[in-house]
């Protein structure tokens, strides 16, 4: 899965926990107890201004190992704590469309201005991934909080094979549940900067280019309903102006403020792209807190895409409980609602419900063809200093169920 930028149906279909993994990425991230490298003052060495780094073994709170090689970084304790963690992560992963994997992944979160507390934490990282339908892929990504929030600058890259069901575009194709299994090889990157335009408000420009080789993978008669072919072989490539407003206390766990991006991007051949469309693009969150241990998050989002749109780039729905893709046409939106409560130490809980539906235009939605999900799941904290949070979720929808393992929250 790539970032949320990338506003394409293939392009999410991997673990979304690539990026999710730092808490900041696309939706969708993998996740499982795993090796973390965490930055860690030694208390013994406070006077000597020293820094140990120690690799502790993640089981459900306990460190396992409990010294490693002492590592010299300048500046007080307090000042190295602040300036880096880092996390090497083996994760286990579960996602409908290509099954159980694993995926290793590894990183830091960085403070450029120790003394800046009111700025987000950036992140470096890269993530491998391989699952069990031979789908695989490598990705790298930075989300830079620069100059005291001044500017959001994300960079993310890399290419995967991903095997999945296509199961047609509209309502009907997916609730029919006939679908052709397809392969898709792709490679690409996008890069965004947004700065600073009033408090808590950005704008700037991104830039998207990818490109995709897909194929179908059956020898039986093909359906009517099959992409065109010249669709199969594609490149993907925008320019569009992103706006955020962002009032959150944590943009890794957020307990209050609120969350909106807004999203224009135009795929035109004069800038490479084989297909001219437009995606249009709406996000908006809001978390409130009860208390310490709890907090309500809820959700609405809306995707439009307009113009010569491969299917590749249709809008899809992202709710839990359905296989990623299964539903998409010109026109997504939803709804969803989360409780999370802390339970014990590092365990936390949540329950969620959502609704959604795909449509042609806005005219054409309708009650019957609503998606419904509701669910479950347990968290476990990975991180001292940043909330970063592994998830195991169980969703139903109106076809099945499915469990999921992930990285950082939903949304």
């Amino acid at each position: 899965m790539w970032i949320r930028s990338c506003r394409g149906t293939e392009w999410r279909i991997l673990p979304g926990l690539l990026l999710v993994l730092a808490g900041l990425g696309c939706r969708t991230a993998p996740p499982a107890p795993g090796l973390l490298l965490a930055a860690a003052p030694d208390e013994e060495a406070a006077d000597e201004k020293e820094q140990r780094i120690r690799l502790y073994g993640v089981d459900f709170g306990v460190d396992v190992l409990e010294d490693g090689p002492a590592v010299e970084v300048e500046g007080t304790p307090a000042e190295a704590r602040k300036r880096f963690e880092l996390f090497l992560a083996p994760i286990p992963f579960r996602d409908p469309q290509i099954g159980w994997g694993g995926v290793l992944a590894g990183g830091s979160f960085l403070r450029f201005d120790p003394e800046d507390e009111e700025t987000p934490p950036s992140v470096l990282g890269a993530a491998a991934f391989y699952s069990e339908n031979s789908s695989r892929g490598a990705f790298a990504f930075f989300k830079g909080f620069l100059f005291r929030d001044t500017w959001r600058v994300l960079a993310a890259g890399g290419a995967a094979r991903v095997n999945y069901e296509f199961f047609g575009v509209g309502s009907g194709a997916g609730d029919s549940g006939l679908s052709v299994p397809f392969q898709t090889d792709f490679g690409g990157g996008t890069i965004q900067a947004l700065g600073r335009i009033a408090p808590k408000m950005y704008l700037g420009p991104a830039f998207l280019y990818g490109e995709a080789q897909s194929r179908v993978r059956t020898s039986l008669p093909l359906p009517p309903w099959l992409p065109r072919p010249e669709q199969f072989d594609a490149v993907n490539s925008s320019l569009g102006i992103h706006f955020e407003r962002d009032t959150r206390d944590n943009v890794i766990y957020p307990t209050r403020g609120t969350h909106l991006e807004l999203a224009a991007d135009f795929f035109e051949e004069a800038w490479g792209s084989d297909f001219g469309f437009q995606a249009y693009d709406a996000d908006f969150k809001s978390y409130h807190a009860f208390g310490e241990p709890a907090v309500l998050a809820w959700r609405l989002v809306g995707n439009l895409r307009e113009g010569a749109v491969p299917f590749f780039s249709l809008a899809t729905h992202d709710l839990r409980g359905y296989q990623q893709g299964r539903y998409r046409d010109r026109l997504w939106f939803a709804a969803e609602v989360e409780y999370r409560r802390h339970l014990w130490k590092r365990i936390s809980g949540v329950v969620f419900a959502g609704v959604g539906e795909v449509a042609p235009t806005l005219g054409k939605l309708n009650v019957d063809d609503l998606l419904f999900s509701v669910g479950a799941g347990v968290r476990f904290r990975l991180t001292k200093d940043n909330p970063l949070n592994y998830a195991v979720d169980v969703a139903w929808g109106k076809n099945d169920f499915y469990v999921y393992f992930s990285l950082g929250e939903a949304f």
